[in-house]
């Protein structure tokens, strides 16, 4: 471009080049200024290597550690329990000045089985009990629980195959079942439905496997491989003393958190006076199981979310000034391009292309980093964090994903593209 008597004479355009500048303003549809727009948005990057890779990595950094954070905080905090009406599955706790106690005695869990208007079912389990369990000639040491027989009723988890435990299994003295983890019968069994039936030894008894829990159930429960009736006594029933059981139950259909509390702890009222040297100060709290087993990492994991989130936006911003500073450079283009007539609109509609597919090809790149974002995360997370193994890229972290390229490709792509729609023509030709 050159200035002769205070006139500024254009260069003439190459007609490949006139053609491809004028076609932001000539093509009548708006699928054909798309498909345009979108081409030309790719050269523009091949063009410009170093300001691709630049740009795209610091969109795959932000977006593939957001994404992979996401897919965590789903697995743990968001993903329903695979239970019927998981809502209604809560815990029962014993507390003491305000405070709770965990456990429960065998008295309090029978006497909150004889809650019908607040529970539908009410179960006790002693979780994380080592077995030795012996198959042929391979002993091996597994994790379980013991269970009273409303064990499934209160989950609403049917077994896979087989049946769960019956009030008769759930007898001192009766025959000796046992219901298998899925991980535990592809373990053990190979998947093989011939199981049913068949004996394994704990701890040098025999046990009958009567059923298989599905592989949903392993994550959402404590990790626990295989369950066995707790079969309590009468005498054991009349314990208050010992604690050592937890106490999960159904609510009953239209009862309150606040309903179930109250009738608890009228039943923490009487033991209290029944039982006044062990009882007093106890009162009854019920809580949601979701909220138990999660406890403190939920406001940890969305502050997590929060921190990468965050640096997503810095991500975003960095770009941004990178879309920036190269629209500087291609002043004299835009120029060009409203001298030879394309409206203002067309020029925001192709530099918001061009941002929308930078961010595209960055969240591309962002999910394939969020892969390993997530294998990191699960093999560094501690071993008390639920359902992380079920942590993965499915449809809600690649819709996550896709939302997050949007937003980026309108927080990076927005200013710019205003900036340079906006700039008077007769302006920026007097600064060249």
């Amino acid at each position: 471009m050159g200035i002769h008597d205070g006139i500024a004479i254009l260069p003439h355009p190459k007609p490949d080049q006139r053609q491809r500048l004028m076609a932001t303003s000539s093509s009548p549809d708006a699928l054909d200024h798309l498909e345009q727009d979108t081409l030309f948005a790719i050269r523009q990057l091949i063009k410009a290597p170093s300001f691709a890779v630049a740009a795209i990595a610091t969109l795959a950094i932000g977006i593939g550690a957001t994404a992979g954070v996401f897919s965590v905080v789903n697995a743990v905090v968001l993903r329903p329990l695979p239970f019927a009406d998981a809502d209604r599955v809560v815990n029962l706790h014993p507390a003491r000045d305000g405070a709770s106690v965990g456990a429960a005695s065998n008295i309090e869990l029978a006497r909150w089985r004889e809650l019908p208007r607040a529970f539908d079912a009410v179960a006790g389990v002693v979780s994380g009990v080592s077995f030795t369990l012996t198959r042929g000639d391979s002993p091996e040491v597994v994790t379980g629980a013991r269970v009273t027989s409303d064990f499934s009723r209160v989950f609403g988890v049917a077994p896979q195959i087989g049946r769960t435990f019956s009030a008769a299994d759930d007898q001192p003295g009766a025959p000796h079942a046992v219901l298998l983890s899925h991980g535990l019968w592809m373990r053990a069994f190979n998947g093989a439905r011939d199981a049913l039936g068949q004996t394994i030894r704990l701890d040098g008894e025999p046990y009958s496997v009567i059923g298989v829990m599905p592989a949903s159930f392993d994550q959402a429960g404590a990790g626990d491989e295989l369950w066995v009736p707790l079969a309590l006594s009468s005498t054991d029933l009349q314990d208050f003393k010992r604690r050592y059981v937890s106490v999960t139950g159904r609510l009953a259909p239209g009862v309150s958190l606040a309903q179930a509390t109250s009738a608890v702890d009228d039943v923490e009222q009487r033991l209290s006076t029944q039982f006044p040297m062990w009882g007093k100060g106890y009162t009854g709290q019920v809580r949601r199981y979701s909220d138990d087993m999660v406890g403190n990492l939920r406001p940890r994991l969305f502050i997590l979310l929060g921190a990468v989130s965050f640096v997503f936006l810095i991500a975003c911003v960095n770009v941004a000034n990178l879309l920036l500073a190269r629209g500087s450079a291609r002043a004299g283009e835009m120029v060009l391009r409203a001298a030879l007539g394309a409206e203002r609109r067309r020029l925001l509609a192709q530099l918001l292309t061009e941002s929308a597919v930078l961010s595209l090809i960055g969240g591309a790149f962002g999910v394939a980093l969020a892969f390993a974002f997530v294998r990191g995360l699960v093999a560094t997370s501690p071993p008390n964090v639920p359902r992380i193994g079920e942590a993965r890229i499915d449809g809600a972290v690649l819709l996550f994903t896709l939302v997050a390229a949007t937003v980026c490709s309108l927080l990076v792509g927005l200013f710019p593209a205003l900036r340079a729609a906006r700039q008077d023509p007769i302006d920026a030709l007097s600064y060249e």
